[in-house]
């Protein structure tokens, strides 16, 4: 004689989430500049997204998600962080609320934020304003940029009777 025993298994869908363009993942741009939108979409049994950011969030940039569409997106421009150096702003994104209690999901990026380019007057070059006599050369005047290059101005002052 055999004894059977029958039963149910019920296989509850974990969430999910994917980015839907890949290059946008992570991104690198100057400060007050948008970066390209980033696309999520989840699904599963997942009911919501969220994000967190390492350090902090960037000021200027926002997270939206739709439950109806099961889609998240990061948008916006970093807004007048005033980085000196590059600096990297790491986020996750991730599923909530999973209402089988199954495991949530998560995508990982970065939006590197570069500095703005800065010029300033280098002191030991000419002063910025001159007073030269016609036919003389100003002292050249220099400016250094935050890029390493330097910008370099000088000129002849030829200047007739008639021109004033």
């Amino acid at each position: 004689s055999s004894t059977s025993v029958s039963g149910t298994i019920i296989v509850n869908p974990k969430s999910t989430i994917s980015i839907v363009s890949s290059p946008t993942r992570n991104q690198t741009i100057c400060d007050d500049v948008n970066i390209v939108d980033i696309d999520f979409t989840y699904s599963g049994s997942a009911q919501g997204a969220q994000i967190t950011w390492s350090p902090s969030l960037p000021n200027g940039i926002g997270f939206t998600f739709d439950n109806a569409s099961k889609t998240a997106k990061i948008s916006g421009k970093p807004d007048n962080l005033n980085v000196l150096v590059p600096t990297v702003y790491t986020y996750t994104v991730s599923t909530t609320g999973n209402l089988n209690s199954c495991s949530e999901a998560s995508e990982t990026g970065s939006i590197t934020v570069n500095p703005n380019d800065t010029i300033t007057h280098d002191g030991t070059s000419g002063s910025r304003n001159q007073t030269v006599c016609s036919g003389s050369e100003i002292i050249p005047i220099q400016y250094d940029r935050s890029d390493k290059k330097i910008l370099s101005f000088s000129a002849t002052m030829n200047c007739r009777l008639s021109d004033y």
